[in-house]
């Protein structure tokens, strides 16, 4: 879902602005990926942490988890994400999205 937004708002503004304009948009969003990308490093290192107290948090939010899942899990993103695309249906960016929303 979010990667389509993406790529319409790459045309539109690919349709809109010149290749300065362009370029300035587009290594500015580059930027705001790698933060994005170091805060949420930076939130599951704390959920590591404290995975224990977070297993519980995660089983109320999705009670289709079970102990043994949790364990599996271990406290690596990757992995609750692809564990809620098999148990919910969800796609990556979906499962991504909704794992997003604990930080």
């Amino acid at each position: 879902m979010a990667a389509r937004r993406r790529v319409r708002v790459a045309r539109i503004v690919s349709a809109t602005l010149d290749s300065d304009q362009r370029n300035a948009c587009l290594q500015t969003k580059t930027e705001d990926d790698r933060m994005a990308g170091r805060e949420r490093n930076m939130n599951w290192d704390q959920i590591r942490g404290n995975w224990n107290q977070a297993k519980g948090e995660l089983k109320v939010k999705w009670s289709k988890l079970t102990d043994d899942d949790l364990t599996r899990i271990e406290g690596e993103r990757d992995k609750l994400v692809g564990r809620l695309q098999e148990l919910y249906g969800y796609s990556k960016e979906e499962a991504e999205e909704q794992v997003d929303k604990l930080d």
